[in-house]
């Protein structure tokens, strides 16, 4: 029995919603489950070379890592999830060491003990800084100015003044004439202590920083970083996100995703990335994807029966669009094309 043109679009319209109803049904979402893990051994199987163009994965990267990207989806994203972020943090009241585990703290605590652990590069820049000698000035001026009153025979409340009084009936006018001597002291040593520390505190704070590094192997430097460690992680995390200033923490987010765009933007980086993937791609040579993993000593095997629970919705959806459909429409069109030339034909 020959088929007419007219039978051979009913059979494609036929055709078309049979596999779009196909691909929609339970049945298929039962496939989907079962077929990933195949999938996963088919693609371990094929050989890196066959699946890994380097210049198109280099292209795509560089499509998709933009500073357009972040400006457009990085940037709102983090700034709608950050209070949300803030608001469960400020509800934990568990402390930071209950999400330490045991083996990770005594791997942080090994670190610590090592005297690099904070480079004195950072220790004595810090130091050269004028806003942290300012600080330093004032506490030594303090502690100066403190000293001075206590043991200065002068004005301090042990010293002549009190001698004058018990020895005396004339003390009482010696004591205020020595109370000018003591104003005018403090007049003329203020200065002279000031001009002392403007050289001597940042010498003062290289020999601290000098004095901690020398030390920093030594058992009460690494106790002392070890207690600072076993106090952070002894803090509550609410605690911690009620203490956080909000603006600042969002001030921060801001300002790491304009290095983010910049970095992005940087030509030299897209040439890196290119030589990277490249070389990544000929060092695997003729490997298998799996062979080539196992190689990086990776060998996690993946939660299928989860990972097509999550994919199945979003699969489902992009069959059941419009492009799939016409998609669809047009390869069951192709073939149907081709026999209706033929049935003209004969």
């Amino acid at each position: 029995m020959s088929l007419t043109p007219e039978d051979l679009a009913q059979l494609r319209a036929r055709h078309v919603a049979f596999l779009e109803a196909r691909l929609l049904s339970p049945q298929a979402e039962a496939e989907w489950r079962a077929n990933l893990a195949a999938l996963w051994i088919d693609l371990c199987s094929a050989k890196v070379a066959a699946i890994a163009d380097a210049p198109a994965i280099a292209a795509a990267l560089d499509a998709v890592l933009t500073p357009e990207v972040v400006a457009r989806a990085a940037r709102p994203l983090g700034q709608r999830i950050l209070p949300i972020v803030l608001r469960e943090l400020a509800a934990e009241h568990s402390k930071l060491g209950d999400h330490v585990p045991e083996g990770a703290r005594k791997k942080i605590e090994a670190l610590l003990a090592r005297p690099s652990a904070l480079p004195d590069r950072i220790l004595r820049e810090l130091a050269d800084q004028e806003a942290v000698q300012e600080v330093m000035r004032d506490v030594l001026f303090d502690g100066l100015k403190e000293f001075s009153e206590k043991m200065n025979p002068f004005i301090a409340e042990w010293g002549i003044p009190s001698l004058l009084k018990r020895m005396s009936l004339f003390g009482g006018a010696m004591t205020k004439g020595l109370e000018s001597v003591r104003a005018e002291l403090d007049r003329r040593s203020e200065p002279e202590i000031q001009r002392f520390l403007a050289g001597f505190t940042k010498k003062g704070l290289r020999r601290m920083v000098d004095g901690a590094v020398s030390r920093s192997a030594e058992p009460a430097s690494i106790a002392l970083r070890k207690h600072m460690l076993t106090w952070i992680l002894d803090q509550e995390i609410a605690a911690l996100v009620k203490d956080a200033d909000t603006e600042t923490i969002a001030l921060g987010q801001e300002i790491s995703m304009d290095v983010t765009a910049a970095e992005l933007a940087r030509g030299d980086r897209k040439a890196q990335r290119r030589r990277l993937i490249d070389e990544a791609i000929t060092a695997a040579g003729d490997s298998t994807v799996g062979e080539a993993l196992a190689a990086l000593g990776v060998t996690l095997v993946p939660d299928f029966e989860a990972i097509a629970a999550a994919t199945w919705p979003v699969a489902k959806a992009v069959i059941g669009g419009p492009a799939a459909r016409r998609w669809m429409e047009q390869m069951v069109g192709e073939f149907y094309d081709e026999e209706t030339k033929i049935v003209a034909r004969s």
